[in-house]
C-alpha cells in the first residue's frame, strides 16, 4: 500500500473542472499498488506524463499512479565488466 498525506497535480488549462475527480481516481489507483519495501519520500516528484488529450479521468489517473509506481522501482544494477579487457 502506498499513503500520500498530500497530493498536488498540475492539469493543463480547460482540465480545472476534471482536477478533483482525477486526484480520488489517483488516490484509488495508488492505494491498491502493491509495493515490496517501505519507502518514505519527502516530495516525489514526477516527469511530465503524455496522455491524449481525448483521455477519461480513469486513464489519466492511471497513467499518473503508474509513474508514481515506477518510482518504487529497484535501482538498476550495473552489469559487472572484466577490467583489463580479457
Amino acid at each position: 500500500m502506498i499513503a500520500i498525506d498530500t497530493l498536488s497535480l498540475r492539469l493543463p488549462a480547460g482540465f480545472e473542472h476534471r482536477a478533483e475527480r482525477i486526484g480520488r481516481l489517483v488516490g484509488d489507483a495508488i492505494a491498491d499498488l502493491d509495493v515490496t519495501e517501505s519507502r518514505a519520500f519527502d516530495r516525489l516528484a514526477l516527469p511530465a506524463i503524455h496522455v491524449e488529450r481525448s483521455a477519461n479521468d480513469a486513464q489519466i489517473a492511471t497513467a499518473i499512479a503508474h509513474a508514481v509506481r515506477c518510482q518504487f522501482a529497484p535501482p538498476a544494477t550495473p552489469t559487472p565488466t572484466r577490467e583489463g579487457g580479457r
